[in-house]
């Protein structure tokens, strides 16, 4: 993965966390929201990366749908530092 990748992926995520703003999650639902999206980042690889987003969106889904439509869109986008060696994931997460 080079530069532009990097670059991304950054632009990835706060263009989600911009979204989220914008679907109107405020106050405890965006703190929801943050921590299932958080806990994601976390997880030891891709896979577990991914299984842990599909359930904090799919807890989502009954009580702010548009929340967790975005997350559906934006899963592989956002997700995409996870299939690098844990090691290098901070130097982009930072």
């Amino acid at each position: 993965m080079g530069p532009g990748v990097v670059v991304e992926v950054s632009e990835g995520v706060d263009v989600l966390v911009q979204a989220i703003m914008a679907v109107g999650v405020n106050g405890d639902g965006r703190r929801v929201a943050a921590a299932f999206i958080g806990t994601a980042f976390v997880q030891e690889d891709a896979e577990a990366a991914s299984k842990q987003w599909r359930a904090g969106a799919d807890r989502l889904w009954p009580k702010v749908p548009r929340l967790a439509a975005l997350m559906d869109e934006a899963e592989t986008d956002v997700l995409a530092f996870m299939t690098l060696p844990k090691d290098q994931r901070p130097k982009i997460h930072s």
